[in-house]
C-alpha cells in the first residue's frame, strides 16, 4: 500500500487489496478518512507517537478485527470505527482516557470490548464519553496488563 504522509500525518492510504497496513514511525497522526473504506484491510498497527486519530479514519474498513492504540493517544475523532461490523476488540493502551468523539463506534459496529490498562480501568470506567457508549451496549471496558 502507498501512503500519502505530510507532516508526519497519514492523509490519505490507497489499499491496493492489502489486509494488513503498518504505519510509519514519526507519524503522529491519522487525518480525516486516511483509511475510509478500506474494505478489505483487517488489521493495522499503529505506531506509538500517534496522539490523533481524525473523524471517519478508518469509517467502513469491513474486516478490521482488533486494534491497539499506542500510549501516546490523546483524541479519538467522531465515527473512528463506524460500519466496522468486524472489529471485535479494542485496545488502548494510554493510562490517561482520550477525547472520544461522538459515535467512535456506532452504526454498523457489532459488540466490541474496549480494553485498557489496568491502573486506569476506573478513570475510563467513569469517563462521560465512554459511559455513553457503554449504555449503547456498543462496547464493554476491560482491563489489561500491558508490559
Amino acid at each position: 500500500g502507498r501512503y500519502l504522509i505530510f507532516n508526519n500525518e497519514v492523509v490519505a492510504f490507497a489499499p491496493a487489496g492489502l489486509t494488513s497496513a503498518t504505519i510509519p514511525s514519526g507519524v503522529t497522526r491519522v487525518s480525516f478518512a486516511a483509511f475510509d473504506y478500506c474494505d478489505k484491510l483487517q488489521n493495522v498497527t499503529i505506531p506509538e507517537g500517534v496522539y490523533s486519530i481524525d473523524d471517519y479514519a478508518f469509517r467502513g474498513c469491513t474486516y478490521l478485527s482488533v486494534v491497539t492504540l499506542p500510549a501516546t493517544i490523546e483524541r479519538l475523532g467522531k465515527g473512528v470505527f463506524r460500519a466496522c461490523p468486524n472489529l471485535s476488540a479494542v485496545y488502548i493502551k494510554s493510562k490517561s482516557v482520550p477525547e472520544v468523539g461522538t459515535g467512535m463506534l456506532l452504526e454498523g459496529t457489532t459488540y466490541t470490548d474496549l480494553y485498557v490498562p489496568y491502573e486506569s480501568w476506573d478513570a475510563y470506567l467513569n469517563n462521560k464519553i465512554m459511559n455513553v457508549c457503554k449504555w449503547f451496549a456498543v462496547f464493554s471496558i476491560k482491563f489489561e496488563y500491558f508490559f
